[in-house]
Formats: structure tokens, C-alpha cells, sequence
């Protein structure tokens, strides 16, 4: 048997990311604020394997190997932890170190500071108490809502906000199927001394018996229930126009029928203010999700994309030894930044985006004449449906160009005024050329 020596490499990414982190998995402080979102602690309940948490102790002094241990022993052992996950997973538990070991990352604020620790099912600290290691000095963590509500840091999802006007659909719904089952299936009264079959009765069936003694239409009743379908119907429908105003989402977009007798300007103007309130949203998402992610992302490279890390990489790269005299400073990662993001809904129907470059078309027209617009062409005769849109621009910008070389009539005006002036001052007379009644030139046939 010869031996074999091979070299493994492991490409390993130095770079920030985003994760998105259910709200199921984070634990906030009930005492958070618009002007304080974190309150006095933030826990995130997060999951790493035993090989994760031992790769990791290889470059973290501040991680326990002896708590990952207990952790992991105590995850495999215990058996309601292990029936849970082996139906789940049941590899995960056929070897220790593949087991998920819950994690939690208890983030707390100590005077005016954070600091973060990692704990074991509050029972170990796997990862000793850390001053916060990043620059922005927050916790790495950004809620984002749709709908803020006053003095609250966490507001409520647009569902949790209908979830009334859902339930009272749903019950709605309800009531008329059990309406439609008691008119289809009739509540029975049955006179005491009748001696009808009860059982019969209760299980009927087509070409079912049941005896009754006597007259059956004195014995047995029936109870009429009145067909309440047409009711539910119309409170189901303003039900839903309730939805839609809350929502700002149309029939289209989730899914329900549009009424029969909707004309289609009705349907176009609920677009068109679901458009408005879906870029409201966006705007909201912009200010509490966006904008403070993509803070926290600049002030990692400031904090971390320094000019000598920079450079060494890049040198590195080109097979450059590093030495300090070497790196200059190229690099102002230390600036003042501003974030802007431009976030937005378009239009989501035809008519309301004609409408709209019809609008600048206008407006450019106003202020800087016909030529100006051109730029939007492009994307009216788009949306007028025009394929050969190319061949319909070139064409337009042909016939532009043979416009404005032609003369127009005051230029002749002009040019034939100055040669007559001409004439006078020379004291010739004559009939002007052909030339000169379109150009600027003064000769004269004698």
C-alpha cells in the first residue's frame, strides 16, 4: 500500500453579509422606543453545529472548548431534545459533531456600552463577554417595519394589523356554509308519541326508510332555515373593500375575484391608490430597514477595509512583497458618507405610466421646446406597443435634421431685406438672383 500526500485548500471569505433572521428567532427588551430600538438587550436564538463551534475556538480565545463540550454531550443526550430533531433530521443525531446546539447571542447594554455573549441554553457561556467589537457601536442587528406606530420600536406586520377584518371574513365564510349545510340537511322535530325511527332519521340517505306511527306530515317537522347566502355574500364583499383600503392591496394582487359588474376605471383607480400606499411602504422600509443596513455595512469598511489591509491584498495579488514604505496612503475610507437610497413602486398599470411620460413629455415640451423630449419617445411608443421602435426614432431624427437645414421664411425675409439695403447703398439696380433671394449673398445681374 503506497501512501499518498495531498494538500487541501480552503478558500475563506473575509466580506460583510446580510442575513435575514425570522422574528420568531430574536428576543427583544419589551422596553424599546423609536429613539431607543434596542432597549437594554437584544437575544438572537441561533444554531451551530459542533464542528462549527470547534473551528471557531481555533481563532477565538474567548470561546470554551469545555462548554462546547457540555453542550454538545448534553444535546445528544437528552432525549426530548433528540426524539424532536431525529424525525427531523435524523443524521444530525447519528453523528455528535453534526448536532445543531443552540446558541443564543446575548447582546446586553452595560452603562453605555454593549457588550455580547454567547450562552448555552442559559445554562453555560460558550463565548466569554466581549466589549461591542464594531465601530458603529450597536448591535448588528436592524428591524425593519411598514407601519410605524407612535413611541413603540416594533410595529405590527400589515396582517397582525387586519388580522380582525380577516377573522370577521373567515367567519362570514363559515356562517354560510353552515347555513348552506342546515337548508340542505333540515333540523328534525319529531312529535314524542310518534314512534319514528330517531336513527333513520339522523342517517338519511337516498332510498332510506324511516316508519313512523300515524300520520307522518303531523308526526315529523321539518325546521326551515332561511338562505342568508345573498347577505353574507355582499357583507363578505365590503369586508374586502375594508381590506383593500387597509392593505393597499387590489383584488389582482391577492388573488380574489373581481366583482361582475366592476367597470374597468373602477379597477384601474383601486390600482392606482394601491400603487400609492405600496410606495408609502416602500418609502417606510427604506427609512427603517435600508438606509441603517447599508450604515452599518459602511461602517464596517471603515472599520475594517483599512489602506494597509487594502493594499496588502492588492499587492499580494500582484506578487508584491508588502513593506511599510511601500503602501501610500490612496484609500479615504475615513470620510464623511451620506446614504441615499432611491426605493420606489412603479406604475402598475399601462394607462397610468402613459399617462405619466405623457405628463413629462408635456412638461419638458413647456420648458424647452419640442426637442427636448425626444429621450422619452423610447419608452411612449414602448408602451403604445410599437416594435420597430428604432427604426421609428431614426426616421424622426432624419426628418429633424432635414428641418433644420431648410431656410425658414424668415430667414428669407431677413436675407432679402439686407440685399435690397445692399443695392440702395451701392446705388445699383436690378432683379436679385436666384442666390441671393435664398442666401445671404449681394450680387446683382446688371
Amino acid at each position: 500500500v503506497e501512501e499518498e500526500d495531498r494538500e487541501f485548500k480552503q478558500t475563506v471569505k473575509d466580506e460583510p453579509f446580510v442575513n435575514l433572521i425570522p422574528r420568531e428567532h430574536m428576543l427583544l427588551d419589551p422596553r424599546m422606543t423609536w429613539i431607543n430600538p434596542y432597549g437594554q438587550f437584544v437575544i438572537h436564538d441561533d444554531f451551530m453545529t459542533y464542528q462549527e463551534l470547534i473551528a471557531a475556538a481555533e481563532v477565538d480565545p474567548l470561546i470554551d472548548l469545555d462548554a462546547v463540550e457540555f453542550a454538545s454531550q448534553d444535546q445528544y443526550q437528552n432525549p426530548v431534545t433528540t426524539q424532536r430533531m431525529h424525525g427531523v433530521t435524523p443524521v444530525a443525531f447519528d453523528d455528535a459533531d453534526r448536532a445543531n446546539i443552540p446558541v443564543r447571542r446575548y447582546w446586553y447594554l452595560v452603562g453605555a456600552k454593549w457588550w455580547v455573549a454567547w450562552i448555552y441554553n442559559n445554562a453555560r457561556v460558550i463565548r466569554k463577554p466581549q466589549a461591542n467589537p464594531n465601530a458603529h457601536g450597536k448591535p448588528p442587528y436592524v428591524i425593519g417595519f411598514l407601519h410605524p406606530e407612535s413611541h413603540t420600536g416594533l410595529a405590527e406586520s400589515i396582517l397582525n394589523t387586519n388580522k380582525d377584518t380577516f377573522i370577521s371574513l373567515n367567519g362570514i365564510k363559515n356562517q354560510r356554509f353552515d347555513n348552506m349545510a342546515l337548508i340542505l340537511n333540515k333540523h328534525a322535530i319529531v312529535r314524542s308519541d310518534a314512534n319514528a325511527d330517531i336513527a333513520s332519521l339522523m342517517n338519511r340517505r337516498p332510498g332510506g326508510v324511516t316508519s313512523v306511527d300515524g300520520d307522518v306530515r303531523t308526526a315529523i317537522g321539518w325546521d326551515e332555515v332561511p338562505d342568508v347566502a345573498a347577505s353574507g355574500y355582499l357583507e363578505e364583499d365590503r369586508l374586502e373593500r375594508d381590506l383593500d383600503e387597509a392593505t393597499g392591496l387590489p383584488d389582482l394582487k391577492k388573488g380574489i375575484r373581481e366583482q361582475q359588474d366592476e367597470l374597468a376605471t373602477q379597477s384601474l383607480i383601486k390600482n392606482e391608490a394601491a400603487n400609492k400606499k405600496g410606495s408609502v411602504n416602500t418609502q417606510v422600509m427604506k427609512v427603517t430597514f435600508y438606509i441603517p443596513i447599508i450604515e452599518m455595512l459602511i461602517a464596517l469598511g471603515r472599520q475594517h477595509e483599512t489602506d494597509d489591509k487594502v493594499m496588502a491584498i492588492v499587492g499580494a495579488r500582484m506578487g508584491l512583497v508588502e513593506k511599510d514604505d511601500q503602501i501610500p496612503s490612496l484609500f479615504e475610507i475615513e470620510g464623511q458618507f451620506f446614504v441615499k437610497v432611491n426605493a420606489g413602486a412603479g406604475a402598475v398599470s399601462r394607462d397610468l405610466r402613459l399617462r405619466q411620460v405623457d405628463a413629462a413629455i408635456a412638461r419638458t415640451t413647456e420648458l424647452f421646446g419640442p426637442m427636448a423630449a425626444l429621450p422619452f419617445l423610447r419608452d411612449y411608443y414602448a408602451l403604445l406597443g410599437i416594435t420597430n421602435i428604432n427604426e421609428v426614432l431614426s426616421t424622426i431624427v432624419a426628418v429633424v435634421q432635414a428641418q433644420a437645414s431648410e431656410p425658414t421664411d424668415q430667414d428669407l425675409n431677413e436675407a432679402n431685406k439686407e440685399g435690397g439695403e445692399t443695392d440702395k447703398m451701392n446705388g445699383k439696380k436690378g432683379m436679385p438672383t436666384e442666390r441671393n433671394a435664398g442666401g445671404r449673398a449681394g450680387a446683382t445681374v446688371q
